[in-house]
């Protein structure tokens, strides 16, 4: 390649970072850019419920068998046609000898009676966006469609950070009871007292690292000595659930904690008194840091899981990781440009 022909690439490349860049509409869980072709994220792929109200029969999963995404042909079943794709979202991963064959899935799927297609990855923004079908063949009308292509792409891009009061009206509507422990992200779990406690059931679950998000009297005073017949790694965190405790400070290490021990194939326990606050915002900042996902993201993940509901003051600090973390990831993309 000469040089010439380089820097027009890069200057394509360019142009393309800042129509995407220039885009101010807010991020949602799965959009329609094309006739019966949705772009999502691994919150609704999950959701079953939502995808047989919205008549999807084929689901093509771009991150196949990574951390956070658990659906495959055992999930789905027989009710959708399911096919993975097991990409990164890294600039050196070469996603381009899967499209040929995202794009054959689609355009049969889309040639069916009734065929609704969803493709999906984490977050829905990157590795889902490039797969599209071979339209030839296909007729309906365009004319407003392209209109819609593009408003749905932008608002795939673009994402405000949600306000305390937003995000408490997200968490406190439609809430139901939850058990003392639930399966909140794939291998992570957040509970309570009564959970941490029962070491049988523990066990039972394969529980191999628990973070306690209330160490210490007077909250819950378990500790490595209470687990030192199970073969666990404990971690503590002395937080108060106030909303002038400084709880940002243990989101780093605990995501740290928490990611180490998923990636040796571990079981994660995070619990705190109730398991409705302290807990489920180490959690929240876990995703966050470690998962890439954004606030809203991540509270609708947990949120699908267990009714959670950090207190204020939580609420506000995570808002501040969001907003830092997606500083961070612009100066990222910033980077990549001329």
């Amino acid at each position: 390649m000469t040089a010439q022909k380089h820097k027009q690439g890069l200057a394509e490349i360019r142009a393309l970072e800042n129509i995407l860049d220039g885009c101010k509409l807010d991020l949602s869980a799965v959009d329609e850019v094309w006739p019966n072709l949705y772009i999502g994220n691994v919150a609704i792929a999950q959701n079953k419920s939502a995808l047989r109200k919205m008549g999807i029969t084929h689901i093509l999963n771009a991150a196949h068998a990574k951390q956070g995404s658990i659906g495959d042909e055992s999930y789905y079943g027989t009710e959708f046609v399911y096919h993975g794709i097991p990409a990164e979202d890294s600039g050196k991963f070469n996603i381009s000898v899967h499209f040929r064959s995202a794009s054959d899935f689609i355009h049969k799927a889309l040639k069916k009676k009734n065929g609704k297609v969803l493709v999906h990855c984490i977050m829905g923004q990157r590795a889902a966006l490039h797969y599209r079908p071979d339209v030839s063949g296909l007729s309906f009308p365009i004319d407003t469609r392209q209109l819609k292509i593009l408003s749905s792409l932008k608002e795939l891009c673009a994402y405000e950070t949600p306000s305390v009061a937003e995000l408490q009206d997200f968490l406190l509507a439609d809430r139901h009871p939850t058990g003392h422990v639930n399966q909140v992200w794939p291998n992570v779990y957040i509970g309570n007292e009564v959970a941490a406690r029962d070491k049988s059931m523990l066990h039972s679950m394969g529980i191999t690292h628990i973070v306690n998000a209330a160490s210490g009297p007077p909250h819950v005073n378990t500790g490595p000595r209470f687990y030192r017949d199970m073969a666990v790694d404990y971690y503590g965190v002395e937080a108060d659930d106030s909303t002038d405790f400084v709880i940002s400070v243990f989101f780093y290490p605990t995501a740290r904690f928490i990611r180490a021990a998923l990636s040796n194939k571990g079981k994660v326990f995070v619990h705190c008194l109730m398991g409705v606050s302290r807990s489920a915002t180490l959690v929240l900042a876990f995703l966050m840091i470690c998962e890439q996902l954004t606030l809203r993201e991540a509270a609708r993940v947990v949120r699908q899981h267990r009714d959670i509901c950090p207190n204020p003051g939580f609420l506000n600090q995570l808002r501040h990781l969001d907003m830092s973390l997606v500083r961070e990831q612009k100066k990222k993309l910033e980077a990549f440009k001329l």
